[in-house]
């Protein structure tokens, strides 16, 4: 019987892509008859049978919040963690009688570099993020990332393949790690379940069980709140429309619910926004999905990472308004699935267009996202990854 591990520290974790993004590969590889374990740190997420679940114990992965310093002590516990995680790993791996391929979801970079070449030529890898520069939230983080550059050759170096999601990441990620190592990189697309049916009845179901008003239109930031998404453009846009209403549903991250109550104050805006404020279980995605009208993802224009909501609104047949990546907003305007803001195009633009939008227009989009979403679902994604096996 085939056997792939699935490494991803917070797996079971609610907060953040890993659980959805380890659940869509691991119910692909299921479909093919694949043995499938997920290994990672314990929390209260479940995965469904016949996923086999391996977890352990680990340091409490979240975001400090603390000084400079306190987040330098984070980092390194976070750092030592890591490395007795991928330790316990290791003799997990040890155990099988026939080594089971490895597929290494998300992880930390020089922790893995150490213990890499005891998977070499045996093992997937995905790298989510290819900014290894001092564009991030903080120096300490500018710092870590621009040292990543080496463990990540070594990574990639070892790997079958290694994985990012678009054109335009992998010539970002090639450029940090090197020429040479160009042929290792692939770029797949970010999966997501595949297309569900959704009518109007289960848009005002939805709106009702959130306690929202039936003919107001809904924008929906979804996933964890970062200091690396935009949201002046959302803030100025509500100012001046009255007719749109914000919801904000995910968990904190390195960005605390508190900053944007200080910023809806300041901009006068309280009363046009409804937050969520805690992980959003899979089997609660579709309420907030399906009572949005559009799903809007803004990121800052250094980020070279994809995004996973603005991938799961397929699955919803929602449109999207989308800045930041190139990747994200390439694949937005050339499919034609929804609204990249720009200096011309304004939020505020965007949605008045979409207010007097012709019935044939927006069934075209939706046509479109339905389309997008069977043919970028889970299974492809396997499928690719598995064909350079």
């Amino acid at each position: 019987m085939k056997e792939v591990i699935i490494y991803s520290p917070g797996a079971y974790k609610a907060y953040g892509h890993s659980f959805d993004y380890s659940k869509g590969l691991a119910s692909a590889l299921s479909q093919l008859d694949y043995i499938v374990y997920i290994y990672g740190i314990d929390g209260p997420l479940r995965y469904p049978s016949p996923i086999r679940e391996v977890r352990f114990e680990a340091l409490e992965d979240k975001p400090n919040h603390g000084s400079i310093l306190q987040k330098i002590s984070w980092g390194f516990k976070r750092i030592s963690s890591s490395g007795n995680l991928l330790k316990k790993f290791v003799v997990f791996y040890g155990s099988f009688k026939e080594k089971p391929l490895v597929l290494f979801e998300t992880f930390e970079y020089f922790s893995l570099a150490t213990h890499i070449k005891k998977f070499s030529n045996n093992y997937f890898c995905i790298f989510h993020d290819t900014n290894f520069n001092f564009k991030q939230t903080s120096l300490v983080a500018g710092c870590y990332k621009y040292m990543a550059r080496v463990p990540s050759k070594k990574i990639v170096k070892n790997s079958i393949k290694s994985f990012v999601h678009g054109e335009k990441m992998k010539a970002n990620f090639v450029e940090q790690i090197g020429n040479s190592l160009e042929d290792k990189v692939e770029h797949i697309p970010y999966g997501a379940p595949l297309p569900l049916e959704i009518n109007q009845n289960q848009k005002e179901i939805s709106k009702r069980e959130l306690g929202l008003e039936k003919d107001t239109y809904y924008l929906l930031s979804f996933g964890t709140l970062r200091e690396d998404k935009e949201y002046l453009p959302i803030y100025t846009a509500l100012q001046t429309i009255d007719n749109w209403r914000w919801i904000i549903a995910g968990p904190e991250g390195d960005l605390s619910y508190n900053s944007i109550k200080s910023s809806l104050k300041e901009f006068k805006i309280e009363h046009k926004v409804m937050m969520f404020p805690k992980f959003i279980r899979n089997e609660e995605q579709a309420l907030f999905f399906t009572a949005a009208d559009i799903v809007i993802n803004l990121y800052k224009p250094f980020i070279r990472h994809e995004s996973g909501t603005a991938q799961l609104a397929r699955t919803f047949n929602v449109p999207v308004i989308v800045a930041g990546p190139p990747d994200l907003t390439s694949y937005v305007d050339e499919k034609e699935i929804g609204w990249v803001l720009k200096e011309e195009n304004t939020l505020e633009k965007v949605l008045k267009s979409f207010e007097k939008m012709e019935p044939q227009d927006s069934n075209k989009i939706k046509e479109n996202i339905k389309k997008l979403a069977a043919e970028n679902s889970w299974p492809y994604v396997i499928k690719r990854i598995l064909s350079f096996k």
